[in-house]
C-alpha cells in the first residue's frame, strides 16, 4: 500500500476490484429496500449495526454503511480489502454455492461453520491492518490488542453474524492467536 498520498490506499484497493471485477458496484445500503429489509429483519435479533457499521458484499455488489462516509480513506481501503476476500470465495465456490454455504450450512445460526471460515479469512486483512498500519499502533499495545480481540471474538460469538461462532469460542481465540502470530512473522 502507498503512503505518498492521502487517499491512495483506497483508490489503489478500488482500480484493483474493478481490474479483477468488472461488473463491481458500491451502492449505499440505504437505498436498497434489500438492504433495509435484511437490516429490520436483523434488528429484530439484536444485530442492529447492519445499517449503521457493516459492510456487505453480494456477488460483485459492495452495499456500504451509513457510517462509510466518515470512514478514513484507510479504513475504507481496509473494508474493501476484506469485501474483496468475499468476492474472490464467491468466485472461487461460485456464487450460488459460497452462498449457500455463507448462509445456511450446516446450520443459519449458532453453529454456522463456513460463514465462519469465510469472515475469518477475510477478518486476517483487518487484522494485518490492525497490527502493521503506521497510523494504527495497536501491535505492540497490549489493551488495546486486548479489547480488538474482544471486540473481534464478539462478532463472531453474537448477534452481528447470527451466532456463527458461539459454540466455539475457543476456537475463534484460537485463530485470533494464530492470524496474529502470522501477521508478526
Amino acid at each position: 500500500m502507498s503512503e505518498t498520498c492521502a487517499g491512495c490506499e483506497f483508490t489503489e484497493v478500488y482500480a484493483e476490484i474493478i481490474k479483477e471485477f468488472p461488473k463491481f458496484k458500491e451502492i449505499k445500503k440505504t437505498e436498497s429496500r434489500f438492504m433495509r429489509l435484511i437490516g429490520t429483519l436483523l434488528g429484530l435479533i439484536g444485530a442492529d449495526n447492519f445499517m449503521v457499521n457493516f459492510t456487505t458484499t453480494i456477488g460483485t455488489t459492495v452495499y456500504t454503511p451509513y457510517k462509510w462516509g466518515f470512514y478514513s480513506d484507510a479504513t475504507r481501503a481496509v473494508v474493501l480489502r476484506h469485501e474483496l476476500v468475499h468476492m474472490r470465495q464467491a468466485k472461487r465456490y461460485t456464487f450460488p454455492i459460497f452462498a449457500f454455504l455463507y448462509l445456511f450450512f450446516p446450520l443459519p445460526i449458532l453453529f454456522a461453520y463456513f460463514r465462519a471460515k469465510f469472515e475469518m479469512e477475510a477478518y486476517e486483512v483487518n487484522l494485518e491492518w490492525e497490527y502493521t498500519h503506521k497510523e494504527h499502533l495497536m501491535g505492540g499495545h497490549p489493551e488495546a490488542e486486548a479489547r480488538h480481540r474482544r471486540e473481534t471474538v464478539k462478532l463472531f460469538t453474537g448477534p452481528d453474524y447470527g451466532w456463527m461462532a458461539l459454540l466455539h469460542e475457543s476456537t475463534v481465540q484460537n485463530w485470533y492467536t494464530q492470524a496474529v502470530k502470522r501477521i508478526r512473522g
